[in-house]
């Protein structure tokens, strides 16, 4: 077995005992993380929770995952480093289903943000799309002018 592969299985081994000895439904942890409870089964199985994941899962779960995955990984029992984890509690702690304010806060500064640039993008088209407008009148016109520039120099020609 490779290395990547042992890493996968101690992570989605210390995760499911994390998760039955806190007591927690894998369907609420998927909806915390938004996600659907089987794209979240199948990334504990894979061992493939992106990094914003685990960092949630450290808040929820009250734990530094990816040292107990790591305690796991070097040979330390799952039963210890499940028993550490339930005894040694580290400082981020964010109970279940709760947001902090300064969340909410940073969501709605964050849709403000979004809207700006909605409309920035708006007047931005808008003047593309009249630069366009006016580089094909621009090339039509530069059209008819070489075309009846043949015409001036033949008229000019028969003068002489």
């Amino acid at each position: 077995m490779e290395v990547r592969e042992k890493q996968q299985e101690a992570f989605s081994k210390v995760l499911m005992a994390l998760i039955d000895a806190k007591k927690v439904s894998q369907r609420q942890l998927a909806m915390e993380l938004d996600t659907s409870p089987s794209n979240f089964n199948q990334r504990i199985l894979a061992g493939s929770m992106r990094p914003y994941m685990i960092m949630h899962l450290n808040e929820i779960l009250n734990v530094d995952l990816i040292q107990l995955v790591h305690r796991h990984y070097e040979g330390e029992p799952l039963s210890n480093v499940i028993d550490y984890a339930l005894n040694n509690a580290p400082v981020f702690s964010k109970p279940l289903g709760k947001s902090s304010p300064n969340a909410n806060q940073t969501i709605k500064q964050q849709a403000e943000t979004i809207k700006g640039l909605q409309t920035q993008i708006k007047q931005l088209m808008a003047e593309l799309n009249q630069f366009i407008k006016s580089s094909k009148s621009a090339k039509s016109s530069a059209a008819a002018k070489k075309k009846s520039a043949p015409l001036k120099k033949s008229l000019v020609k028969k003068k002489r």
